[in-house]
C-alpha cells in the first residue's frame, strides 16, 4: 500500500476559531434535547445506549 503525505497551508482566522470553540463548548455542556421519534440518531441511541 502506497501512502502520500503533504502539508497544505490553510488560511485561518483566530477570532473565528475562538467563536467555534466557544459554541461547541456551550453545546456540549448544554441540556440534551428531547428525543424525536423520526430521528435516526435518536433511534440508534435508544437501541445502543438504553437512554
Amino acid at each position: 500500500m502506497c501512502m502520500h503525505c503533504a502539508v497544505i497551508e490553510v488560511e485561518t482566522n483566530p477570532d473565528r476559531a475562538k467563536e467555534l470553540i466557544e459554541k461547541a463548548h456551550n453545546i456540549l455542556n448544554g441540556d440534551i434535547p428531547e428525543h424525536e421519534g423520526n430521528c435516526e440518531f435518536c433511534k440508534w441511541i435508544d437501541k445502543n445506549l438504553n437512554i
